[in-house]
């Protein structure tokens, strides 16, 4: 991918049915755990990952869904976010989608989010973004509450 796609183009990618087709295990960091999968598409002409971190001091999470190099969505949770104009997000979970304006700076409150464990926190994310599971989901190892 020569050069990021623009606004239309990653609306046109999310559109677009995708699936990941491997578990998703996180791996523990000193600090943090991770995990990243493979994103599949016949129509999506872009390599696509999937990368998620929780820091564990902190319990910041983080879903980031990239085409190439570009993140084109990403899902945040822990922590307040403030936007490129000032506006200040008070909830504790927040979703950017990449925008021509902003970049992956703007993000907004989700409302089509159910915040009741990891596993619907994670299977919500992909529904927004046309992701189909074909794998296991394991909850990060962390003994924090979510958001």
């Amino acid at each position: 991918m020569a050069e990021w796609l623009n606004e239309a183009e990653v609306a046109s990618v999310l559109e677009k049915a995708k699936w990941i087709e491997e578990d998703v295990e996180w791996r523990r960091r000193p600090g943090y755990q991770e995990f990243s999968v493979e994103v599949r598409s016949e129509s999506v002409g872009h390599a696509m990952v999937l990368k998620g971190v929780i820091t564990e001091a902190t319990g910041y999470f983080k879903l980031h869904l990239f085409a190439g190099s570009q993140p084109i969505v990403m899902l945040h949770a822990g922590k307040v976010h403030h936007n490129p104009d000032c506006e200040k997000l008070h909830e504790r979970i927040h979703k950017h989608v990449w925008t021509d304006a902003y970049r992956e700076k703007r993000a907004y409150v989700p409302t089509e989010l159910t915040v009741s464990d990891w596993a619907s926190v994670f299977h919500g994310f992909l529904r927004e973004c046309n992701i189909g599971f074909r794998g296991r989901f394991v909850a990060p190892a962390i003994q924090r509450r979510l958001w």
